[in-house]
């Protein structure tokens, strides 16, 4: 803890206070949606699931910009797993789990390209004006039965019971997005 407070205490990019009369400083942000709080859906969703799906809903944006989109319309996005290590600032397996997380609760949808090309990743957005699904409060159950599976490193364990090797997508599936 020690190395950290020294390494920003020692920081020449952090000079002064933010005030009033200073022009705005923070000029890269990212919106948090409030619907990962709030709705009991996504209560058990990891706090670094929800930061990984915000930067994802972020990144989406420059790919509408930029008009990257399927044939159905629906923008997608590259992100590897490689891009979440460095993001979340965790190793390989904690990313591929926090992905399957946002997967598993229906915030992402992972499409294999297969032959080396990237996966591509279709976040999916809450929206608030359309009736909840009837298993709801089931697949809120599911997604912390997942959580609680996904503490012991070496076993993953879908909701159903089916038990996959930690690097591995849910057998049968076919669109895991993981290799």
């Amino acid at each position: 803890m020690s190395r950290i407070t020294n390494k920003v205490r020692d920081s020449r990019h952090i000079t002064r206070y933010l005030s009033l009369s200073a022009p705005a400083q923070v000029r890269h942000f990212a919106q948090l949606p409030s619907f990962l709080f709030e709705q009991e859906a996504f209560r058990p969703l990891t706090n670094e699931g929800k930061i990984l799906y915000t930067m994802l809903l972020r990144r989406s944006e420059l790919s509408r910009r930029h008009g990257w989109a399927d044939s159905q319309g629906r923008i997608y996005i590259y992100f590897t797993i490689e891009e979440t290590v460095a993001l979340l600032h965790c190793g390989r397996q904690k990313a591929v789990d926090t992905l399957r997380e946002l997967q598993h609760s229906g915030l992402l949808e992972i499409k294999r390209q297969g032959c080396g090309k990237p996966n591509r990743l279709y976040p999916r957005f809450f929206d608030e004006t359309t009736q909840p699904c009837e298993n709801a409060e089931v697949e809120a159950d599911e997604l912390t039965q997942l959580r609680t599976c996904m503490d012991d490193p070496g076993v993953v364990a879908w909701p159903d019971g089916e038990v996959l090797l930690p690097e591995l997508g849910k057998p049968g599936s076919g669109e895991s997005g993981y290799e």
